[in-house]
């Protein structure tokens, strides 16, 4: 192990090369090589896979950052986590039954598009610095980086410091703030 230097924020201990449970400081002091690289990115996608589904309903296949990505290619569930933990933010997020895509010629891109745009013009809004963004290649295109995306959520979900968001008999929303116990699900 080396010094008892810790990283500021879950963002720059994975930059450092630490597992997401080092970053959230479970494992202060992980050395770069003590975790692998795939055993890193199924973790903090399981991690995020279940806080969507506390927070959505929504799940999404953590068991390949393909299956991740592809849950959010359309940018609807994208948009609703953050409408969720923070309502107001998303301007205009458009649903793939949106009549609005019927005057378009390719429906399904402009959806993507736009939802991507969205989603991160309401994360700036919340916090989320532009050098954590993803882009939109990062959803799936052949050159993208699924890990961008997974830096980015963990940072939507530290900058809103909601966990998730839970519905009483009454229908009433309450929500849970984030804490180390609750982050790490």
């Amino acid at each position: 192990r080396r010094g008892s230097t810790t990283p500021t924020s879950p963002a720059s201990a994975l930059d450092a090369g630490m597992g997401a449970t080092a970053a959230s400081g479970d494992l202060e002091g992980l050395l770069p090589g003590d975790v692998s690289p795939a055993g890193e990115s199924r973790t903090r996608r399981e991690s995020l896979s279940r806080w969507i589904k506390r927070t959505t309903g929504h799940h999404l296949d953590a068991r390949s950052d393909k299956g991740f990505c592809e849950g959010l290619w359309d940018g609807v569930v994208l948009c609703r986590v953050l409408e969720t933990l923070a309502p107001g933010v998303v301007n205009d997020a458009l649903r793939a039954d949106d009549p609005r895509l019927n005057r378009h010629d390719s429906p399904d891109k402009f959806l993507h598009k736009h939802n991507y745009e969205q989603f991160v013009a309401g994360a700036k809004r919340v916090g989320v610095k532009g050098g954590e963004m993803f882009s939109l290649q990062d959803l799936g295109g052949v050159t993208g980086s699924p890990g961008s995306v997974l830096r980015c959520l963990e940072a939507v979900r530290a900058a809103v410091g909601v966990d998730e968001i839970s519905e009483d008999t009454d229908g009433k929303k309450t929500r849970a703030a984030s804490t180390p116990e609750t982050s790490q699900s």
